[in-house]
Protein backbone atom coordinates (compact mmCIF):
# COMPACT_ATOMS: atom_id res chain seq x y z
CA UNK A 1 0.00 0.00 0.00
CA UNK A 2 2.81 2.17 0.28
CA UNK A 3 4.83 1.55 -2.57
CA UNK A 4 5.35 4.66 -4.56
CA UNK A 5 3.30 3.01 -7.88
CA UNK A 6 0.12 3.01 -5.70
CA UNK A 7 0.42 6.35 -4.48
CA UNK A 8 1.29 7.78 -8.04
CA UNK A 9 -0.54 10.57 -8.80
CA UNK A 10 -2.68 9.81 -12.07
CA UNK A 11 -1.57 11.84 -15.47
CA UNK A 12 -4.61 12.85 -16.95
CA UNK A 13 -3.48 13.54 -20.56
CA UNK A 14 -2.64 9.71 -21.28
CA UNK A 15 -6.17 8.23 -20.69
CA UNK A 16 -6.92 5.06 -22.82
CA UNK A 17 -10.21 3.29 -22.99
CA UNK A 18 -10.59 -0.18 -24.15
CA UNK A 19 -13.78 -1.62 -24.50
CA UNK A 20 -15.25 -5.05 -25.46
CA UNK A 21 -19.03 -6.04 -26.02
CA UNK A 22 -20.67 -9.32 -26.18
CA UNK A 23 -24.12 -9.81 -27.35
CA UNK A 24 -25.37 -9.29 -23.76
CA UNK A 25 -23.59 -6.99 -22.01
CA UNK A 26 -20.62 -4.17 -22.11
CA UNK A 27 -17.30 -3.67 -20.39
CA UNK A 28 -14.38 -1.27 -21.01
CA UNK A 29 -11.50 0.17 -18.86
CA UNK A 30 -10.00 3.13 -18.66
CA UNK A 31 -5.91 3.04 -18.20
CA UNK A 32 -3.03 5.28 -18.41
CA UNK A 33 0.39 4.29 -19.55
CA UNK A 34 -0.78 0.52 -19.21
CA UNK A 35 -2.32 0.70 -15.46
CA UNK A 36 -6.40 0.32 -15.33
CA UNK A 37 -7.68 3.34 -13.46
CA UNK A 38 -11.62 2.42 -13.43
CA UNK A 39 -13.93 0.02 -15.41
CA UNK A 40 -17.66 -0.24 -15.84
CA UNK A 41 -19.53 -3.10 -17.06
CA UNK A 42 -23.48 -3.54 -17.40
CA UNK A 43 -25.85 -6.15 -18.99
CA UNK A 44 -27.74 -5.24 -22.33
CA UNK A 45 -31.66 -5.17 -21.97
CA UNK A 46 -33.42 -7.23 -24.30
CA UNK A 47 -33.81 -4.64 -26.96
CA UNK A 48 -30.14 -3.78 -27.20
CA UNK A 49 -29.08 -7.48 -27.43
CA UNK A 50 -31.30 -7.32 -30.92
CA UNK A 51 -28.94 -4.64 -32.53
CA UNK A 52 -26.31 -5.36 -34.76
CA UNK A 53 -22.58 -5.89 -33.49
CA UNK A 54 -21.58 -2.21 -34.74
CA UNK A 55 -24.30 -0.70 -33.05
CA UNK A 56 -23.59 -2.34 -29.75
CA UNK A 57 -20.18 -1.57 -30.26
CA UNK A 58 -21.05 2.04 -30.62
CA UNK A 59 -23.03 2.10 -27.36
CA UNK A 60 -20.40 0.56 -25.51
CA UNK A 61 -17.83 3.70 -26.64
CA UNK A 62 -20.61 6.29 -26.13
CA UNK A 63 -21.16 4.33 -22.73
CA UNK A 64 -17.82 4.77 -21.98
CA UNK A 65 -16.93 7.98 -22.29
CA UNK A 66 -19.70 9.17 -20.83
CA UNK A 67 -19.11 7.86 -17.57
CA UNK A 68 -15.32 8.72 -17.58
CA UNK A 69 -16.14 12.48 -19.77
CA UNK A 70 -14.74 14.54 -16.92
CA UNK A 71 -11.51 12.12 -17.06
CA UNK A 72 -11.20 12.74 -20.68
CA UNK A 73 -12.35 16.60 -21.60
CA UNK A 74 -9.52 18.50 -22.92
CA UNK A 75 -7.00 16.29 -23.95
CA UNK A 76 -6.16 13.40 -26.72
CA UNK A 77 -7.21 10.04 -25.58
CA UNK A 78 -7.04 6.79 -27.49
CA UNK A 79 -10.28 4.00 -27.83
CA UNK A 80 -9.19 0.28 -28.37
CA UNK A 81 -11.98 -1.80 -29.70
CA UNK A 82 -12.13 -5.23 -31.29
CA UNK A 83 -14.28 -4.55 -34.02
CA UNK A 84 -12.75 -3.39 -37.02
CA UNK A 85 -15.39 -1.00 -38.77
CA UNK A 86 -15.49 0.85 -35.28
CA UNK A 87 -11.97 2.59 -36.60
CA UNK A 88 -13.87 4.38 -39.73
CA UNK A 89 -16.28 6.04 -37.51
CA UNK A 90 -15.26 8.99 -37.63
CA UNK A 91 -14.68 9.36 -41.41
CA UNK A 92 -18.19 7.39 -42.29
CA UNK A 93 -21.81 8.66 -43.53
CA UNK A 94 -23.96 9.02 -40.51
CA UNK A 95 -26.54 6.03 -41.38
CA UNK A 96 -29.53 6.05 -39.86
CA UNK A 97 -31.24 7.87 -36.33
CA UNK A 98 -29.22 4.89 -33.52
CA UNK A 99 -26.34 6.34 -35.25
CA UNK A 100 -26.78 10.02 -35.33
CA UNK A 101 -27.80 10.03 -31.80
CA UNK A 102 -24.69 7.91 -30.39
CA UNK A 103 -22.25 9.24 -32.98
CA UNK A 104 -23.44 13.13 -31.59
CA UNK A 105 -22.69 12.73 -28.08
CA UNK A 106 -19.15 12.22 -28.93
CA UNK A 107 -18.85 15.51 -30.71
CA UNK A 108 -16.46 17.89 -28.88
CA UNK A 109 -14.09 15.45 -27.88
CA UNK A 110 -10.76 14.87 -29.32
CA UNK A 111 -10.23 10.92 -29.56
CA UNK A 112 -8.58 8.05 -31.84
CA UNK A 113 -10.35 5.11 -32.16
CA UNK A 114 -7.37 2.24 -32.82
CA UNK A 115 -8.33 -1.75 -33.97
Amino acid sequence: MTDLPTLAVPDFTQETIETDTSQFGIGAVLSQQGCPIAFLSQAFALRSQMKATHERELMTIVFAVQRWRHYLLGHHFKILTDHWSIEFLTKQRLWGDDHIKWTSKLIGLDFEIQY
